[in-house]
Order: structure tokens, then sequence, then C-alpha cells
């Protein structure tokens, strides 16, 4: 009798290992029995590996090298990555930093400009892995990786001296007191600690001086030398080094009076003639005061209105009163200024204030625009053309501009 047996091989399933796209087949699994995964581990530059999963964005389930697979079916493992990550720690050297560490991630960039110790008396130049600058230097970008652990960069110093550039307002006030040159570099700073320079801050404080224009700081007294600043406090191309001074340069006001077809005593006056204004006389019109016309440096008698010209518009709807608030003492004089200057208008005395205090008025000359018993305009102090002002609102509140 003859017995045939049929022996069967096993099946075999493949393991394939996928590694960044690549397919590699290591090993094949007999059916039944258990493998082990290959203990082999992949490399990718700036990567760590952490294991295989059997999907590629590592949902499914990790394998380990060397892990056992028992499973009977074909299978392809995907490689599993993290990015290298270190901690930067900053050490300032004897400087001053806000924020002394920071994590480095591979592939990403690092930017070292948020990264800026100050000393006072030094100037920073970078970053390096030896204290002493022996070891690496970073300025700008930080690109070393390793994966975990810490790496300490150390600031780098170089003393500087401090040299102070004195502005002279030449009887000016206020404004910038001085300016400091670290002598390293073309740029002068606002403080001592050489933080604030002119280029990052635009311009210094302009000092003030009453009557007179400011042109500027300059290498000499009296606007001589170079011009180191202009009139609105900006810097000139200019530049020097060292302890030194710089002068403000002033002009007075001077001013052009155009009578406008009257007569004046004087043509022109500057700030440094008291300030005093002359009166301006014109045949058949009020004086009532100047008005900057062009710039700064002409002025314009105010005469629009003559008397002549307003009655018809004015006649019996315009009536003009001026309040005296001189004391009982100073009344004759009042009488005796209003009967000289001939004035056109009523004047009343008020001693006592009564109308002062009724409309609560705290500075001289106030002016009101009264119609059908309201209070329609007020006008408190006074400047050159303000007399115009009250003219044109009156003619307003008649309808008759």
């Amino acid at each position: 009798m003859l017995c045939l047996r049929y022996l069967q091989s096993p099946k075999r399933w493949f393991i394939h290992y996928n590694i960044e796209r690549r397919k590699e087949t290591y090993m094949n699994k007999k059916e039944g029995e258990a493998t082990n995964i290959t203990s082999a581990t992949p490399t990718q530059e700036g990567y760590a590996f952490t294991g295989w999963n059997t999907t590629k964005d590592g949902t499914g389930t990790t394998y380990q090298p060397g892990e056992s697979y028992t499973k009977d079916e074909e299978v392809t493992l995907y490689a599993q990555w993290r990015r290298y990550v270190h901690t930067v720690k900053f050490d300032a050297n004897g400087g001053t930093l806000t924020d002394e560490q920071a994590t480095k991630t591979y592939g990403m960039e690092f930017n070292l400009s948020a990264y800026k110790p100050t000393r006072n008396g030094y100037t920073f130049l970078g970053w390096n892995t030896a204290q002493d600058g022996s070891g690496t230097t970073y300025t700008d970008q930080y690109n070393y990786d390793q994966d975990g652990g810490t790496v300490t960069l150390y600031a780098q110093w170089i003393q500087y001296n401090v040299n102070i550039i004195e502005l002279d307002k030449q009887q000016g006030t206020g404004g910038t007191d001085a300016l400091y040159d670290k002598g390293d570099e073309k740029s002068w700073y606002l403080d001592k600690e050489c933080k604030l320079s002119i280029e990052e801050n635009g311009s210094i404080d302009k000092p003030k001086r009453e009557g007179y224009w400011f042109n500027g700081y300059y290498t000499e007294q009296n606007g001589n030398g170079d011009q180191i600043f202009d009139h609105n406090g900006n810097k000139t191309s200019k530049f020097i080094h060292g302890n030194c001074k710089i002068y403000a340069y002033w002009t007075a006001y001077k001013f052009t009076l155009d009578a406008d077809g009257g007569e004046v005593s004087q043509t022109e006056i500057t700030s440094t003639d008291g300030g005093v204004l002359p009166s301006a006389t014109k045949e058949g019109l009020i004086f009532v005061g100047w008005a900057r016309y062009s710039g700064e440096v002409s002025i314009k008698a105010n005469t629009p209105y003559a008397l002549k010209d307003l009655e018809d518009s004015w006649k019996n709807k315009v009536r003009i009163i001026a309040v005296s608030i001189d004391d009982a003492r100073a009344m004759a004089k009042v009488k005796s200024l209003v009967k000289g200057k001939k004035w056109p208008f009523e004047v009343l005395l008020d001693p006592n204030k009564e109308l002062y205090k009724a409309f609560n008025i705290s500075a001289i000359p106030y002016v009101l625009v009264i119609n059908d018993k309201k209070v329609v305009w007020t006008h408190s102090g006074y400047m050159p053309g303000n007399e115009v002002l009250v003219v044109d609102k009156a003619l307003e509140t008649i309808g008759k501009k």
C-alpha cells in the first residue's frame, strides 16, 4: 500500500520599510511565525528617528526596531521623525538682557536681532560659544542644530569712551541739553548709555528764545562754521567726534510795516525794539491793528472798514458799546481818553465790575455780539487781526456778509 502525503510550503508575508519615499524590503515573514522588526535605524539630517508606523502620518500602529511582529499579512512600515530641538541660553557676560533663554528647532530661522544685551560703556559685538570669544561667533543668525541639550552663547563686548557734545543755547531755553558720542561710529545719542541714536529718533528738541527765530546749531557762534542741526532740529550730513560744543544761532523777528495807503512812523520793527507796534493813520478809516500777511516778515495795517461805508449797513441795526472796568480813581482818565480819541461809539463805565462778573469774564479784552437779547458770539483775549473777526461777526449777524 502506498501512501502519498502532500506537503504545502508555508506562506510568506513581506514587510516593506518606507524611508522618505524610498521603499525597501528587509525581510519576509513565514505564516504563523513571529519575526522581529529590523534593528537597523534610518537617518535623516536634522531629524531624529522615532520608530515605524503602519501609516505615513503616524496614526496607525507603532513598532520599534527589534520589536516582534506576528501578523500574517503584508505590511508597509513608514519611518517616523521629529526635528532636532535644543535650548539656547544667552549669557550677557557682564551686561543685561531681558530674554535669557530660547529654543532652536531644526529648519526654523533663528534671528538674533531680538537678543541684544546692553552694558554701560561698551559696544555689543555679537555672540560666541566661548566666554573669551575663542569659539564660534554668531551675529545675525544662529544656524547650529543638535538634538537636545543646551548651547550657551556669550555676549562679546568692546569698551568705548563716551564723548559729550554740549548744546550751547545762546540765551535760549528748553530743548535738548547734550548729545553723546561713542567715537566708534558716525552716530550721536540722546542718552549717556548710548541707546537712543539721533538716526532712530529723528531729531533733537529745539530750544526757544522769545522774539527770535531758531536757525539751527553750528560749530561756531553767530552761525559760523558748519551747520550740524537745521532750524527744525534735524541732523545735517556734517559730523564731528569728541568732546565739543555746538552753538544755537538766532535771528530777531523783523517785520516790514505796510500802512496800506496810510501813514506810520516807522516801516520796520524787530523784536529787539521792545515789541511795541506803532499805530497807523488813514483818512476816513479807523485803525484796528496789524495782521501778518506774507509769512513771518511782513505785517499790514488792518483798516478795511470806514465808518461812512458802514453807516448804510449798520444804521439802526448795530450798536457799538465799549465798557470800561477801571475803578473810580481812573474814571477821569477814561473820559479824557475817549474825548481825545474821538471814538464814535458809546463808552460806559463799570467801576464795580458788575457786568464783568455777570458774564463770568476771566480775561480782557472780552467781546460779546448780542442779537435779540441773546449772546451769539464771544471772544476773549487779543491778537492782531481779531478786530476784523468782530466786524465780520457783526455783519454776519445782521445778514450783510
